[in-house]
């Protein structure tokens, strides 16, 4: 419970901070709500009273009149407060909400270290955070805890006009009641457990779904016929999820029966014994009828609470999903600003990556200097791609050290470190977004120029979309449709637009015909002379270009050195560069 209530006192003040006056009008509608009922019960006895003294002719019929106005307007300014609470809900607090902690989400999945997705229960918490957003369980519960307030201070009014009429009325509107407490927190359990069980289900069904209206799937599934193998183990997973899902809600609407019979029975157990306490004069006419409206609002409220409370803790297992992504540590960002990159260094640098046993990489030890191009080469497997990674600080080591001018990372201003780097991935991302914005974004901030857009695309190769660089890219949202080699050259135009001092290329060019990656790999050294450039390929060609090459095997550094030097020196580096001489002799 004290864990919840963290939970539940956290959301609140988060909605506050979003919207301080949207919650202050809920908490003043609310307020109303809870002494509406309480009014209504008073006023029903008085009204009843009034009328039964009228008909005998010995009542002032002002006082009627005074009794029904008030009664009328009682319901008038319970449906303006309604609207109001309506409005709030769905215009002010609720849509505000959403897109915070929307942003919030992002923002922390943005900032979370990458090795987090290198996880599995990590990215499942993820899954299970945006489901909590998506289904608005935090509108929920913020709404099911002030319902639940209001009711209870409602109930505490009603149950004292109760006992003044007869204290028996009393437990007998609870027992009836409590069957629900028992059956929603039991079912909302249950219910919380089969939902984190299918998530991985459910990512898989939502995968193969999504495998019909990928276009980069369509062309081998017409070509492989296996559109069919496709559907039928989306449908199997399907039938799982919704099979368990269906059992669930049997066995919940077959409690909720068994509930209601048993709350019928207890209205009809008290409508008797109203009767008979009227009959014997023990009720008038006006407390008979008070009687009666307030069992059953004590009945429908004391099961809402129940039914809420019960509800509730499910809803706050999924918030507790949310906060808890949420509140994975993020990367440290603060420490000594740098403004250059003069030296990155590796000391027995060893990582390993979760849920494996071999080492991705092992007491690598090495050093690149300002304005070096050092070309990464090894076979599928070898750690090329790892190591970029650990040299951005995407990964932190197992063991070993990484120093930035001689400064260890751990001892850096993140940010000011990022600011320093670009980097081109073998699957770079496809923005459906402007030609101009799909390179600008890597320094969105730097006012862009269209002439230093246009030496950019001329470099790589794209100089016929010059006249093209504010119109949409991808089929999509109906933009131009381009190549895989094209959008490859359109993430090396945003790299360079960076004015960066490391630009790391991963397999760069790989989408691109050997005699044109060559050319470009060959341009991009000479461009990027200043900087100091990593290139990962499997092309060694190019090697005889730069200024050291990194030679990986199995996640073992077994040659680093001048092109010339490891041809004489170093067999694996030999033999791999003469196996591929027939691409660039």
């Amino acid at each position: 419970m004290k864990s919840k209530t963290k939970y539940i006192l956290k959301l609140y003040s988060d909605f506050f901070k979003i919207t301080p006056i949207s919650c202050s009008i809920i908490i003043v509608c609310y307020i109303f709500n809870a002494i509406y009922p309480v009014l209504l019960i008073y006023f029903i006895a008085q009204l009843y009273e009034t009328v039964g003294i009228l008909l005998n002719m010995t009542a002032n019929i002002g006082r009627f009149h005074y009794y029904l106005i008030v009664f009328a307007a009682l319901y008038v300014v319970k449906y303006v407060f309604d609207i109001m609470l309506s409005a709030l809900r769905s215009c002010g607090l609720y849509a505000k909400a959403k897109y915070a902690l929307d942003r919030n989400l992002a923002e922390r999945t943005s900032q979370s270290p990458y090795i987090c997705y290198e996880e599995t229960e990590t990215y499942l918490k993820l899954h299970r955070a945006q489901e909590c957003i998506v289904s608005n369980v935090p509108q929920r519960i913020f709404s099911r805890n002030l319902d639940a307030v209001s009711q209870v201070v409602s109930i505490s009014g009603i149950i004292f006009i109760l006992i003044s009429f007869n204290v028996w009325l009393l437990p007998v509107s609870i027992v009836t009641i409590m069957p629900f407490l028992i059956v929603r927190i039991i079912r909302g359990q249950e219910f919380y457990k089969l939902r984190w069980f299918q998530a991985s289900q459910r990512r898989k069904m939502n995968y193969l779904w999504g495998l019909f209206t990928d276009n980069r799937v369509a062309k081998e599934m017409r070509a492989f016929q296996f559109s069919d193998y496709i559907y039928d183990k989306w449908w199997n997973i399907k039938e799982e999820v919704t099979d368990e899902e269906f059992e669930f809600k049997k066995k919940d609407s077959a409690s909720l029966l068994i509930c209601d019979l048993i709350r019928i029975t207890g209205i009809l157990m008290s409508l008797l014994l109203c009767l008979l306490m009227t009959a014997n004069g023990f009720l008038s006419i006006g407390q008979f009828a008070a009687c009666i409206a307030a069992f059953l609002q004590v009945q429908n409220m004391a099961r809402d609470i129940l039914v809420n409370v019960a509800e509730l803790n499910t809803d706050v297992h999924q918030l507790k999903d949310y906060y808890d992504f949420v509140d994975i540590g993020t990367m440290k960002k603060t420490g000594e600003k740098i403004d250059r990159i003069d030296t990155i260094t590796l000391e027995n640098i060893s990582f390993q990556y979760p849920n494996t046993s071999n080492m991705a990489l092992e007491l690598i030890s090495l050093k690149i200097n300002s304005g070096e191009k050092v070309a990464v080469v090894g076979e599928n497997g070898s750690g090329k791609t790892t190591l970029s990674k650990l040299i951005m600080n995407l990964f932190e080591p197992k063991s070993g050290e990484l120093k930035i001018n001689d400064i260890p990372f751990e001892l850096i201003d993140k940010d000011s470190f990022y600011k320093l780097i670009s980097i081109v991935s073998q699957n770079s991302i496809q923005y459906k977004m402007s030609l101009k914005e799909n390179i600008t974004i890597s320094d969105y901030k730097k006012l862009p120029a269209n002439d230093t857009i246009n030496n950019i695309l001329s470099y790589v190769g794209l100089e016929k979309h010059n006249e093209k660089q504010d119109e949409l890219l991808g089929k999509d949202f109906g933009g131009l449709d381009f190549s895989g080699g094209e959008w490859q050259k359109i993430a090396i135009a945003r790299a360079l637009y960076k004015n960066s001092e490391l630009v790391i290329l991963d397999e760069p060019t790989s989408a691109l015909d050997p005699s044109i990656e060559n050319e470009m790999l060959n341009k991009f050294i000479d461009i990027t002379k200043d900087k100091t450039a990593i290139i990962i390929s499997h092309r060694i060609g190019f090697c005889k270009y730069v200024d050291n090459v990194i030679v990986l095997k199995e996640g073992r550094l077994v040659g680093y050195g001048p092109h010339d030097d490891l041809i004489k020196s170093n067999e694996y580096y030999k033999h791999l560069y003469f196996e591929q001489q027939k691409w660039y002799v």
